[in-house]
């Protein structure tokens, strides 16, 4: 077996310019963060015959159920309380009420949230699916089925914008954007059944 080596390169916020100043992360770079480590452990201990099955290289179903596990750590109210969230001047924990509040807000537009997802899964399909995605072809371009697929899902649209164009999951899934979402299933799963009674106890 080959030994795994995993990096994760961070782009994070900045300390000020006073030398003793720390680099405070704000709550979504630490969900981030999370996320990304959780994608890391995957590769540091995965075990798999074949190297092109190990890791992130598993299927695209299940790929990112690691990564969504791991966020749920920056979000649930008692390792935030217990582990996580320490104040960097008093070293005091944050408090179970603002901890609470925290992982609330992430239920905030939970919903938008999600139709979003399968927007982004269904404009995943449709440009690589059977229908062309060009109007030399015969088919609407992406600019218009990103708008239409809004409307149908009831996701607001912003006319004149090309988000869709920065989406750089597009070309790493190829029709696969689906399993983002459905991993977020998964990890949810395994968390209620496996680490909710427990983590953050002391």
């Amino acid at each position: 077996h080959q030994l795994p080596i995993v990096a994760l390169v961070c782009n994070l916020s900045p300390a000020s310019s006073s030398p003793t100043s720390q680099t405070l992360l704000s709550h979504s770079e630490v969900e981030t963060l999370y996320h990304e480590f959780g994608h890391g452990l995957h590769s540091l201990l995965s075990r798999t015959s074949f190297q092109h099955l190990s890791g992130t290289r598993a299927a695209m179903d299940f790929v990112e159920t690691p990564s969504h596990l791991f966020e749920t750590f920056s979000r649930d109210p008692g390792f935030l309380s217990r582990v996580l969230a320490v104040h960097y001047a008093t070293g005091l924990p944050m408090s179970e009420r603002r901890a609470n509040h925290l992982a609330l807000s992430h239920t905030d537009f939970r919903g938008v949230e999600v139709q979003t997802q399968i927007v982004h899964s269904k404009f995943d399909q449709a440009l690589f699916g059977e229908e062309p995605c060009s109007p030399s072809l015969g088919g609407s371009s992406s600019t218009e089925m990103w708008e239409r697929l809004h409307g149908e899902a009831g996701v607001p649209f912003a006319k004149g914008t090309h988000w869709h164009s920065r989406f750089g999951h597009l070309v790493t899934y190829g029709a696969g954007y689906y399993g983002y979402l459905y991993a977020q299933t998964f990890a949810a799963d395994i968390w209620r059944s496996t680490l909710a009674s427990s983590v953050g106890e002391e």
